[in-house]
């Protein structure tokens, strides 16, 4: 099973719209790299079976690359955790925890660690132009996730829709 990371106030803000609504979103550059070298000169084709195809607009090339996650896949939230005894105890929660521990890093959280667990129930591909309409503006976690996206507008990102199921 893989993991998903998202900054801790993100995660927050889109539990608590998967929460009140269901489902959220985010937007990911992973597998992106050469395509957003000169992302105006790509034309993005699909994703048929777990593959997005893009097309050069001028030479034709294809650049096909597999997506980091799939339609139907299920993914855990990585987060900072402590355990000890079997008991774990999550950083973003301000929960009192043992004296003197050392939060584990997110990124080598393991699945049986996580307490969230996410569907993925559609993947596509976009370039990023802000502003978001207020819809996926709520569904990426409302204004906790802007700082990111400003960073990458303009740029092709996938855009994965979720949904929280049980472990």
């Amino acid at each position: 099973m893989k993991g998903i990371l998202f900054k801790p106030a993100v995660w927050q803000a889109k539990l608590k719209v998967l929460l009140e609504c269901g489902e959220a979103q985010t937007r990911r550059l992973p597998g992106l790299k050469e395509i957003n070298q000169n992302p105006s000169d790509w034309v993005y084709q699909g994703i048929p079976y777990g593959m997005a195809y893009f097309d050069h607009k001028d030479s034709g090339e294809r650049n096909v690359i597999r997506l980091p996650y799939r339609v139907g896949e299920t993914v855990y939230v990585k987060e900072a955790y402590y355990t000890e005894s079997g008991d774990v105890w999550y950083k973003s929660d301000g929960q009192t925890a043992p004296m003197l521990i050392k939060w584990k890093s997110p990124l080598f959280m393991p699945a049986w660690a996580a307490r969230h667990f996410c569907l993925i129930n559609n993947v596509s591909a976009e370039r990023l132009r802000l502003p978001l309409s207020p819809e996926d503006l709520q569904a990426e976690g409302g204004e906790a996730a802007l700082e990111m996206l400003e960073k990458i507008d303009g740029l092709w990102v996938w855009v994965y829709s979720f949904r929280i199921v049980e472990r």
